[in-house]
């Protein structure tokens, strides 16, 4: 118990120190901003503590939102899986709010061995199909990133399914159809534009 005491009333002294020290300097400082500067480099921000983001499930879509200092933050996603329980692929979805000619952003995620050339078709029930090309691969997989226009978020606010095709390094020739479902998806879309109403 004496050496803790110890160790804490020099711990205070150099404290003491040190604030006396920044204290005199201050004192004798002309008030220049630039002479400030050093000390305040020296502090640290702290950052927001959450050990798991909050989720939520909507239908087939599932909402996960992370508080930040700006306030919550939600994006929501689906995943398919194959018979063993494997992620064939995963797709995310966030709101965009501002000037900009997408009202949301996406971003699909493959296994590696997709035909990069071909990239990814999406459709939405039997609406027009549109092409979005791989950006980027990593070791877990490959990755497309795009903008979704008003009008297609609106026909996937009011479809009731979508198809998304690729092809196979392997196998070029013979189209891979994996289906995702709309259920929800307007429900979850409103939650993750407006996740502090909820």
């Amino acid at each position: 118990m004496l050496r803790t005491s110890s160790l804490l009333t020099a711990a205070l002294l150099v404290v003491a120190v040190v604030s006396g020290g920044h204290a005199q300097d201050t004192s004798s400082s002309t008030g220049d901003a630039d002479d400030a500067a050093p000390a305040r480099s020296e502090l640290q921000g702290g950052e927001i503590v959450q050990a798991e983001p909050l989720v939520d499930v909507i239908g087939d879509w599932t909402v996960v939102c992370n508080q930040t200092d700006s306030g919550v933050n939600c994006l929501m996603q689906q995943r398919l899986l194959n018979e063993d329980g494997n992620p064939l692929a995963t797709i995310e979805v966030w709101p965009i709010v501002g000037e900009s000619e997408f009202a949301a952003g996406a971003v699909i995620a493959l296994p590696l061995g997709v035909m990069l050339d071909e990239g990814i078709i999406l459709q939405v029930d039997d609406s027009l199909p549109r092409r979005y090309r791989f950006v980027v691969c990593q070791n877990d997989g490959c990755y497309s990133r795009f903008g979704l226009s008003p009008n297609e978020l609106s026909s996937m606010k009011g479809g009731k399914g979508m198809v998304m095709t690729v092809y196979a390094f392997n196998n070029p020739d013979q189209a891979i159809d994996l289906a995702f479902s709309l259920a929800g998806f307007t429900a979850a879309f409103e939650r993750i534009l407006n996740p502090d109403t909820q």
